[in-house]
């Protein structure tokens, strides 16, 4: 879950990987979902309707890239595991690309710059 730049939120950007992110998830493929209530950032325990049950794994802090661009771009300033053994992700830029022209709900994590 990314929290949109700007003022005008409408929820978090939210992402489904089938990879587990203390893994890595560079150049996994993964899946748009509707936005979730900022709230989900914050939260643990069931999902109302039966529908699983959420657990924090990782905080970070990001800065959005400028300009926008029709990629999700973002600088990575912290990425820390609530667990451990997990290291962290190194800092740098991330960019979310579409898999396809299409306005396809598919992306793809990369890593395009390593912090300076």
């Amino acid at each position: 879950m990314l929290e949109p730049a700007g003022t005008d939120n409408d929820g978090l950007l939210t992402f489904a990987a089938t990879a587990d992110p203390r893994t890595g998830w560079l150049d996994a493929i993964v899946e748009s979902l509707p936005r979730h209530r900022s709230e989900y950032l914050r939260y643990q325990g069931p999902v109302s309707g039966g529908r699983g049950h959420v657990k924090r794994v990782a905080t970070g802090l990001i800065r959005w890239a400028e300009p926008p661009s029709i990629d999700l771009c973002f600088d990575l300033v912290r990425m820390e595991f609530l667990e451990a053994p997990f290291a962290p992700w190194p800092t740098g830029r991330y960019c979310l690309t579409r898999c396809d022209e299409s306005h396809s709900s598919k992306w793809r994590l990369v890593r395009t710059e390593e912090a300076e």
